[in-house]
């Protein structure tokens, strides 16, 4: 066959888990809870969660109003995902609820108390906002509000999760990001056409320990 690039430079680091700043996980049955909706920022770039923020907006009004003017407040083009946690219906006032639907939301102004949702946006980008809700039956056997959104950056893709639950006599929301199918990109000094798919190449580190070396297959 035709001659192959012996060897090359990575132009940038190789992260932990493929991710620039690593996975991250958020359970509130193992964290504080967080009555009404709670909310994580996103890089859209590197993926890192940029920020969390829960909003009582089952037990004050003014949490409501802060809910808004924190929307307002993320830069464009940052994914936001949002979920309820046991009710966050009873003080969401008019404000949060257009702020939510400016993000692409289509069911925020229809939810009813104790209903799980869950939502997925880029601000700036309602085309990209995914959503789902499920009926409030009771407390033991309602079901779970999930969805995955997929996201492309420079080292790959990567998932958005987030759940939104009441089961046996409990309400509970989870959130992650992480790698998309356990695959990444790597970023490369030379022009590696040669290489084809099924080769094997190993990742070396500048030391002389045998141990921070790493085979892959592409």
């Amino acid at each position: 066959g035709k001659p192959k690039l012996a060897w090359t430079q990575l132009t940038q680091t190789v992260p932990a888990g493929g991710m620039p700043k690593g996975s991250y996980g958020w359970d509130s049955a193992i964290r504080d809870y967080a009555r009404g909706m709670n909310m994580h920022v996103i890089d859209e770039i590197s993926g890192a969660v940029m920020d969390y923020q829960n909003f009582d907006t089952y037990g004050d009004e003014q949490n409501s109003v802060n809910l808004a003017n924190f929307i307002d407040q993320i830069p464009s083009g940052k994914i936001v995902a949002l979920q309820v946690l046991g009710s966050a219906t009873r003080k969401l006032e008019a404000s949060a609820i257009e702020k939510i639907k400016a993000l692409g939301s289509v069911e925020v102004g229809t939810l009813v108390h104790r209903q799980p949702w869950v939502f997925v946006g880029v601000k700036g980008d309602p085309s990209a906002a995914v959503e789902q809700s499920i009926p409030y039956v009771d407390q033991q056997t309602t079901g779970t509000a999930a969805i995955t959104a997929t996201f492309n950056a420079f080292f790959g893709s990567y998932d958005v999760t987030v759940t939104s639950e009441w089961l046996g006599g409990r309400s509970r929301c989870t959130f992650s990001v992480g790698l998309a199918g356990n695959e990444y990109v790597i970023n490369l000094k030379d022009d590696v056409s040669s290489w084809e798919a099924g080769d094997h190449i190993v990742l070396a580190s500048t030391d002389y320990d045998m141990e921070q070396a790493e085979e892959f297959q592409l």
